[in-house]
């Protein structure tokens, strides 16, 4: 009987463990760190997400147990697994305080937290959300507030109030969720609280206010995201590039690309920038950096981004310019812990390219912004919404709101996306 039971209850810690391990894989794929993945991919992998979850909930008290103890672990997965089973079960239940609380006491880093729960919390069932939602605001913590605005503005919800408070929070990470509701919802009301933080926070949070002030109007967003493009960490430079590159009209694209060479270079962020911009002027850049082997994968990339191009399916990929390097691991021993963002992007062999380019480029318009071979349209960001890889998913998503159209987040559960994209005309 031991054994059995012995069994049965390893089953149960495989279910919690596959949960985690996936989610953190469907966040790789949701963030574009995968290549190439589409909606069907990210469906695919929540699908496979909730058979745990549903061995986690078919195995009661045991599955809830195992789950919550793993909150110590603090890391995403283990945090959206007990998340989605404490907004599931009922106020009061048999586990003693609520499982709200239980959960909420578990975590030890809040702001690492957010993400995980806010989309546990938009897993649940309509019903329940509204429940959860009420808890979480009478428990009144920083974490909880944060969650509830990202959620609540992620359904479409009505949180005004919320969003005010948030962004008159002392927090980064509660601020952080008043940007991002206020962009999603077109608060243009607070514009002046998200504005007043352009320069006053560190340079992730910087972003966020840059981000909801360009969406909002601002005409203070471009200089803001320009500065952080220069000035910031890497990986927030990249996303300031981006998203200034994709505001900026075309015909001063090149121009600002220039400026933004003569501050920093050739590197990450002016490529990406470049790819964001779109237009046919960036390509000599590009194809210039196809033979650096630190960039050359990111630059065929931002090359196929503006053409349309699929290197590996036309024959013009080449040996990797850089020895293989062996993927991070667990191991305290092995320094090697970093992940290798452009790992499944193809090598580009730069004189095919090049000859592609010459014998093609009287196809394409000057001064006119391209997405995957296509001139940007409402049309043609609405089909990569739906139907392009996640990276070009997320870069029309980002296109479409700077355009005035809604914000779609592509990061979503797919279920939730699916919904909102049966129904076109409020994706909500």
């Amino acid at each position: 009987m031991k054994s059995r039971c012995a069994s049965i209850i390893d089953i149960v810690a495989q279910y919690a463990e596959n949960c985690a391990s996936l989610f953190e894989q469907r966040e790789l794929v949701a963030q574009s760190l995968t290549y190439p993945s589409t909606l069907n991919d990210l469906d695919e992998l929540d699908n496979r997400i909730d058979a745990q979850l549903d061995g986690l909930r078919m195995s009661g008290e045991d599955g809830w147990r195992i789950a919550s103890e793993a909150l110590e672990v603090g890391k995403p997965g283990e945090i959206f697994t007990v998340g989605v089973l404490a907004f599931e079960q009922p106020d009061k239940d048999s586990f003693g305080s609520t499982s709200t609380e239980t959960l909420l006491n578990g975590i030890s880093v809040p702001e690492k937290a957010v993400r995980a729960l806010s989309l546990a919390l938009d897993w649940i069932s309509n019903d329940r959300f509204a429940v959860v939602v009420d808890q979480l605001k009478s428990e009144g913590s920083a974490l909880s507030q944060a969650v509830v605005t990202t959620a609540c503005a992620s359904r479409g919800l009505k949180c005004a109030a919320e969003i005010r408070l948030a962004l008159e929070s002392n927090c980064s990470y509660v601020f952080k969720a008043g940007c991002w509701a206020a962009a999603r919802l077109r608060h243009r009301d607070v514009l002046a609280l998200i504005e007043e933080q352009l320069r006053a926070r560190t340079a992730e949070t910087q972003y966020e206010a840059a981000w909801a002030a360009l969406l909002l109007g601002s005409p203070k967003a471009t200089s803001a995201l320009r500065e952080l493009a220069v000035q910031a960490p890497v990986a927030t430079a990249e996303m300031a590039a981006i998203a200034l590159f994709h505001a900026v009209p075309p015909r001063l694209a090149l121009s600002l690309h220039h400026d933004l060479l003569v501050d920093i270079g050739s590197c990450r962020a002016t490529i990406k920038a470049a790819g964001a911009a779109g237009t046919p002027e960036m390509l000599p850049f590009i194809l210039e950096q196809l033979d650096q082997p630190s960039v050359a994968r990111l630059a065929g990339e931002s090359f196929s981004a503006i053409t349309g191009l699929d290197l590996e399916e036309a024959g013009l990929t080449t040996a990797p310019l850089l020895p293989e390097v062996s993927s991070p691991n667990d191991d305290p021993e092995d320094e090697n812990t970093s992940l290798d963002v452009d790992e499944a992007l193809s090598w580009p062999n730069r004189p095919s390219i090049e000859k592609w380019w010459q014998d093609h480029a009287r196809h394409f318009l000057s001064f006119t912004r391209y997405l995957r071979g296509s001139v940007v349209s409402e049309g043609v960001l609405r089909e990569n919404i739906r139907t392009g890889f996640q990276r070009y998913r997320t870069a029309a998503a980002q296109l479409f709101a700077i355009s005035g159209g809604q914000v779609f987040d592509t990061t979503a559960p797919a279920f939730r996306q699916l919904q909102r994209l049966s129904a076109e005309e409020r994706w909500r």
